[in-house]
C-alpha cells in the first residue's frame, strides 16, 4: 500500500468518525461501566537516535460492560 493510499484511508476513517459523533454524540462510561483510554505516538526516529520523534498521536477508547 502506498503512503498516499494509507493517508487517504486514515483521513476517510477520521471523517466518518467525526460525522458519526456529531450526528449521535454520547458520553463514555457511567455507573458500573469501565472505560479504557490509550494513547500512542507513531513516528520514525532518524538514524535510530534517541531524540524527539515527529509523528502522529493516536488516542483510542473502549468501554466494557463486565
Amino acid at each position: 500500500m502506498s503512503n498516499k493510499t494509507a493517508v487517504d484511508w486514515a483521513s476517510f476513517c477520521r471523517e466518518v468518525l467525526i460525522f458519526r459523533y456529531l450526528d449521535k454524540p454520547e458520553k463514555l462510561g457511567g455507573p458500573g461501566k469501565i472505560v479504557e483510554i490509550d494513547e500512542s505516538k507513531f513516528g520514525k526516529r532518524k538514524y535510530h537516535r534517541g531524540h524527539r520523534v515527529e509523528g502522529s498521536w493516536i488516542i483510542a477508547g473502549a468501554r466494557s460492560n463486565y
